[in-house]
């Protein structure tokens, strides 16, 4: 199966089964994720860039790589509360 982008139409590349199908299945590649995606919902250390098991504690994030702690900005949803 050939993984295309729904955004951009860029090649990702394939997955099993690689040969016998030749369709085409989508994902977003990580351009398009980032131009896409909110920045409220981009958890990502700015000290060590680490983007795994970021702790969300309502407005700030905690990385448990490095311990730093950061505020983001609200997400639409917070602020109407």
């Amino acid at each position: 199966m050939i993984i295309q982008c729904a955004w951009c139409k860029k090649n990702m590349g394939t997955k099993p089964p690689y040969y016998e199908d030749t369709s085409i299945t989508h994902g977003i590649c990580e351009e398009c994720l980032d131009k896409e995606t909110p920045t409220y919902l981009k958890d990502k250390c700015p000290n060590c860039s680490n983007q795994d098991k970021i702790k969300r504690l309502g407005k700030f994030r905690k990385c448990p790589m490095c311990m730093c702690e950061w505020e983001v900005e609200e997400s639409p949803k917070e602020r109407r509360r």
